[in-house]
Formats: structure tokens, C-alpha cells, sequence
């Protein structure tokens, strides 16, 4: 559908470790206008003020993704993936001020005195929205390991739950209907439950753009 919106996003899915398998995910409330009802990993759009963040080895469009994925999930789950946090730090206080619009994202570092850095997240790869859809997603996934400190917390919102889930889990739960999940976080889980971190990229990189604008592949909304 030529002439459709895109616009750039970045999701992160928190996992305890590669190890465990266990990964984060929250619940979008039944009203909510993408993906209402669903399974996702914290994320949202690219703000202008990620586009002009400060990423220790990262730049350009690579550094805004980052910073719009560490900001939502702190939005969203409370979780600051960024190093190091001065002691004492009221990441809860922060957290509601920047929720609320009275604090931005590099206000918050600034206090905390963390700084975004290219380690923090692992960038799995960048999928847009298939021609299909009214509104199409650039959308840059990443992952993280949970940091020391507070796990996440959800609070009503976007999202009005969350859950921690081991990856077969979440699989078997999707396959019996009883977890919906977005098509794109069915993939990746799909890629995680296959191996590890490595495999996950390799299992992303199949369906890249390119791959999407020459041939859509088989989207999955529900099983069968």
C-alpha cells in the first residue's frame, strides 16, 4: 500500500539471562490502539529528543533507537537500562515525573548519573510492518539483561500487567490460545526458543525488510 505511514519504534525484551530463558512481557489494555489485548515487549515510538541522544558508541539512527527503546522500557516497566546509577537514586520518583511529562528522558540520566551505553542492549535487527497495514512500524528490537536492582513493575496505563515467562512457556501457551502475542514477538520468541543469542539474530536477519517488500511471509495472528 504505497503512501501508508511508517514510523519509527523500538521494542526490548528484558530477560533475566540467556540462561534462564526467561523474558518479560506486558499486556496491552483491551482499548488500546495497537495491538489491544496483547502479549508485547515494552517499546513505543522514536521521540525527537532520542534522535539528539548521547549513546556511548552508537550514532545517528542507531543511537535514537537505542534511546527510545532504554526510555519506554523505563516508562513502562521502571527498569533504567543504563550504567551507572548513583546510589540512593529514586528511580520510582523519576520514573512518574518522566511518565507524567514533567521530566524528560536526559533529565532522568542526569540525576541518576547513568549514561546510555551500546553494551546495555543487544539490537536484534529492524522489521517494518508488512505493506498491509494502515499504519507500518519501523520497528528496531532489541534485548537486555536485567540489570541489578528493582525488577520490573507495570503500572496502569498502556499496560495493565506483566508477567516473567520462560520462553517454551510462552510458546506452549501461544499454541493453546490462552497467550496472544503480537506476530513479530512470536518470531523472535520463535528464534530464542531455538537456541541462543547468536541463533536469535540469525533467525531475525531471514526477514528483513528487503524480504518483506519482495515477498510477505506467513504472518501469524493466532495458531493455525
Amino acid at each position: 500500500m504505497e503512501g501508508t505511514r511508517v514510523v519509527d519504534s523500538a521494542t526490548c525484551a528484558l530477560v533475566r539471562s540467556w540462561r534462564s530463558r526467561e523474558v518479560f512481557l506486558a499486556h496491552r489494555v483491551a482499548g488500546h490502539r495497537s495491538f489491544p489485548d496483547q502479549w508485547v515487549f515494552p517499546g513505543g515510538r522514536v521521540e525527537e529528543a532520542d534522535r539528539r541522544a548521547d549513546v556511548a558508541g552508537l550514532s545517528g539512527e542507531d543511537a535514537a533507537f537505542h534511546s527510545c527503546a532504554a526510555r519506554e522500557v523505563f516508562e513502562e516497566t521502571g527498569v533504567l537500562l543504563a550504567h551507572p546509577v548513583r546510589a540512593g537514586a529514586d528511580l520510582a520518583g523519576l520514573r512518574r515525573e518522566l511518565v507524567a511529562g514533567r521530566l524528560s528522558f536526559e533529565r532522568v540520566l542526569e540525576t541518576t548519573g547513568a549514561r546510555l551505553t551500546a553494551s546495555d542492549l543487544a539490537h536484534l535487527g529492524t522489521k517494518t510492518t508488512p505493506p498491509f497495514a494502515p499504519l507500518r512500524f519501523r520497528n528496531r528490537f532489541c534485548m537486555a539483561e536485567l540489570p541489578p536492582g528493582p525488577g520490573p513493575q507495570v503500572w496502569p496505563g498502556e499496560l495493565d500487567a506483566g508477567r516473567w515467562l520462560r520462553v517454551e512457556e510462552a510458546l506452549d501457551l501461544w499454541a493453546r490460545m490462552e497467550l496472544r502475542l503480537v506476530p513479530p514477538v512470536l518470531l523472535l520468541l520463535e528464534g530464542w526458543g531455538a537456541g541462543d543469542a547468536a541463533e536469535a539474530r540469525a533467525r531475525l536477519a531471514g526477514f528483513d525488510d528487503a524480504h518483506f517488500e519482495r515477498r510477505l511471509p506467513r504472518v501469524r495472528f493466532a495458531p493455525g
